[in-house]
């Protein structure tokens, strides 16, 4: 029998249970890296609705919390993730200290233009390859060309100065851009990248697979983003000197400052040479005489932690001379050839945080090219001639991201464009303008999935809207394996020579009209009766284009040990290109010559595999061998009369035609070596090229190899040693080339062998 007292007591317990599991508490917090700094924009996950963002002095804090046991789990970029079980039942609030360890990783790549947010390489789930600053400095590289053919998966586009292929496009197909902004100043869809000196580039990253989803036109093959450095260190200088071969020069200095809130770096580069020449019985050089010079500058402010202004320019400037043939009036004359390259631009980027989660930026763009040439011709009676071509893009940008917890990320945007061109072949000035939407959402469930979803929509003056979705997942499925998947749709606008060219060469037979203006020629000519053909069955599509676009698939896997001592991966690719725009003969003239002009006709599969291994044989030694298979095909169809059940018929066959200099396999062979005793680094690279059709040279319609229509299997070995004296000299020697492989008939632009000395001197 219970004592009034006992039950008083009892009541009093039973009514203070419900008070005490009604009670809720707050956890707080700051987290710490390993050395014992303070790290902002860490996130703290408690549950599914609790969780918090570190402020700028690393701490944090979760109210409302239930007593109980949980895990905490804290990650931030660059750092391991923590998880650490916790008991809240105190009164009095919980002060947790955590410490993140740095990931480590050999290269230390975190990347930007897969998804355009700061992620670790090896959480992309898209194919990318970055080149680091390291491996420039170990490869002696001076241009950009230079490095990315030592890539597995990129040519040189032969006979085409300076441009590249990738997964079997052709180098207009692929967006190149410093700092996240497109460069312009394409010759016939290439771009010469030996305007850009690797000088001051701190990684490059090559995103392969159609990207416009994100970055919009010419990304049907890719994107090669160059990022320049950042300043580092309170003071630091650098210069370099390098001498070679044909008088080749390469030398420059750049600095950079941190003080207070204010960064910065300044760069100055310039490199020339003679040229060279394959053949002394073809007239003139393959490449002639050229000098360059380019300046480089960022500033940067930050009114505080969530808000910076930057400043960045850029100016090249290449001066070239030299003898040349040509055709006039079907008879190969020799002329003499001089001029120059301008190329500049200017952005400015805004970045702040206004509300917690959310970050901003904003970029103004704006980047102007121009070239001149003037033609000199050894007769009297020819008239000497004088070619300009000025081209501008102006481009505002807003982009925004935003962390709803710790396992969503949405970013998304707008823009708009503005592009001219100036030149004689376009009449005068041709204006476009443009704007662009895109979303993008990042999903990471946990350690294991990893999910991208997003689309971009362009709309432009001279073509419909365009959407571009992708869709990229990434799945760890151990600590050494990882698969990735990705779908993606890419497109490329027409351009300016597409929509406005007006060439008259009727000297040699042929003329080429823009889609704006052919319909108006033809016009022009029927109406003086000298239209003797139409070889087009509707004239009147001529005056209108399409983007051309590819429909891409990339599935692969990666094979990882701790600390990268090995490293495998294996990437299959596929991409459907259609509305292909090609030149073809639309009208024939009574006097034999032919009207040209652009439409959207061909279709075209690229496909194949990608294989890369890198092995760290022992600490001084670092193998890495990659290769590709290519397949890559036009699909064409035409009229074509067949016996069918006995009975003759006209039907239209579709068929493929291998798609010309691209090689069906190829790869490359790379070793690094540091010899211990006297601190010497060797580096050896090959480039290899299987044999691969070249071009119809006897226009038989068919690939044959007794007429010299194959480019032989070869490889091009390039050897540097670096030493370095004290802390400040690094001395380089090398060569280029290094067993003097030249095809004067079908690898135009590869020199012989170049033999080089550089020096630097950092402080």
């Amino acid at each position: 029998m219970f004592s009034l007292k006992s039950f008083l007591l009892g009541s009093i317990f039973f009514l203070f249970i419900p008070q005490l599991f009604a009670q809720e508490f707050t956890v707080t917090g700051t987290i710490y890296s390993e050395d014992g700094h303070v790290l902002e924009e860490a996130y703290v996950y408690l549950s599914e609705h609790k969780w918090a963002v570190t402020d700028e002095t690393g701490f944090f804090q979760i109210s409302s919390v239930p007593p109980g046991r949980y895990t905490i789990t804290v990650s931030r970029l660059g750092y391991q993730k923590q998880n650490l079980d916790i008991i809240i039942s105190s009164n009095e609030d919980d002060l947790l200290q955590i410490y993140l360890e740095e990931l480590i990783y050999n290269n230390k790549a975190v990347v930007v233009t897969a998804s355009r947010t700061a992620q670790e390489l090896e959480d992309v789930p898209a194919p990318i390859d970055v080149i680091s600053e390291s491996e420039i400095q170990k490869s002696g590289a001076s241009t950009l060309k230079d490095i990315l053919l030592e890539q597995t998966g990129i040519a040189l586009s032969p006979n085409e100065d300076n441009s590249i292929q990738m997964q079997g496009f052709e180098s207009d197909y692929t967006l190149i851009m410093i700092d996240g902004q497109p460069l312009i100043g394409r010759t016939r869809g290439a771009l010469d990248l030996s305007r850009i000196n690797v000088s001051n580039v701190h990684q490059v990253e090559v995103v392969k697979g159609p990207s416009s989803a994100l970055w919009g036109s010419d990304a049907l093959a890719g994107v090669i983003n160059i990022i320049t450095r950042d300043a580092t260190d309170p003071f630091s200088i650098n210069a370099y000197s390098e001498y070679g071969s044909r008088n080749r020069y390469d030398l420059g200095v750049s600095t950079s400052f941190m003080k207070n809130k204010s960064s910065g770096t300044f760069g100055f580069a310039s490199n020339g040479s003679d040229g060279f020449d394959l053949s002394e019985e073809e007239f003139g050089k393959n490449q002639n005489p050229f000098d360059a010079v380019s300046l480089n500058a960022k500033l940067k402010y930050e009114f505080s932690s969530y808000t910076s202004l930057t400043v960045s320019g850029r100016y090249f400037r290449n001066q070239f001379n030299g003898e040349a043939i040509t055709t006039v009036a079907d008879e190969i004359i020799s002329i003499e050839e001089s001029g120059w390259q301008d190329d500049s631009n200017l952005q400015v980027r805004f970045e702040t945080s206004p509300i917690s989660r959310l970050s901003s930026s904003v970029v103004a763009y704006s980047t102007r090219y121009e070239d001149l040439s003037d033609t000199f011709f050894e007769d009297p009676e020819e008239e000497d001639i004088r070619t300009n071509n000025r081209q501008g893009l102006d481009r505002l940008e807003l982009q925004n991201d935003y962390s709803w917890n710790n396992k969503h990320l949405t970013t998304f945007g707008a823009g708009a464009t503005q592009e001219f061109v100036r030149a004689e072949r376009f009449q005068g000035e041709r204006t476009q303008t443009g704007s662009f939407l895109f979303v993008q959402h990042q999903y990471n469930s946990n350690e294991k999935l990893y999910l991208i979803a997003g689309a971009r929509l362009d709309n432009h003056s001279a073509y419909e809207s365009y959407l571009s979705p992708k869709l990229a997942a990434r799945y760890r499925i151990n600590d050494y394996f990882t698969v990735r998947a990705s779908f993606g749709q890419g497109f490329k606008a027409p351009d300016f020579r597409t929509l406005y060219l007006d060439f008259d060469n009727a000297g040699s037979g042929y003329r080429i009209y823009g889609t704006k203006n052919i319909l108006s020629e033809i016009e022009r000519f029927n109406q003086q009766s000298l239209v003797a053909v139409e070889l087009v069955n509707d004239i009147s599509a001529l005056g209108s284009l399409e983007p051309e676009y590819s429909t891409s698939y990339n599935i692969g896997t990666t094979f990882l040990l701790p600390d990268e001592v090995f490293r495998f991966s294996v990437n299959a690719f596929r991409n459907n290109a259609k509305n292909l725009i090609d030149a073809r003969e639309v009208v024939e003239l009574v006097d034999g010559s032919t009207i040209f002009g652009y439409l959207n006709i061909n279709e075209a599969r690229t496909q194949g595999i990608e294989v890369e291994s890198t092995m760290t044989l022992f600490k001084q030694l670092t193998a890495s061998i990659g290769y590709q298979f290519l397949d890559a095909v036009e699909l064409a169809s035409e009229e074509r009369t067949l016996i069918r059940n006995s009975r003759v018929v006209t039907e239209d066959v579709e068929f493929e035609v291998p798609l010309p200099k691209r090689p069906r396999h190829s790869g490359n062979i790379k070793l690094f070596y540091r010899e211990p005793v006297f601190d010497t680094e060797f580096s050896l690279r090959g480039i290899i090229r299987g044999e691969y059709f070249f071009n119809d040279t006897n226009a038989d319609g068919n690939a044959e190899k007794n007429v010299d229509e194959f480019v032989e299997a070869h490889t091009i070995w390039n050897l540097t040693i670096g030493k370095r004296f004290g802390t400040n000299f690094r001395v380089q020697i090398g060569s280029e080339n290094l067993f003097n492989y030249t095809d004067s008939e079908f690898l135009r632009f590869q020199p012989g062998r170049t033999i080089f000395t550089r020096i630097n001197f950092d402080l």
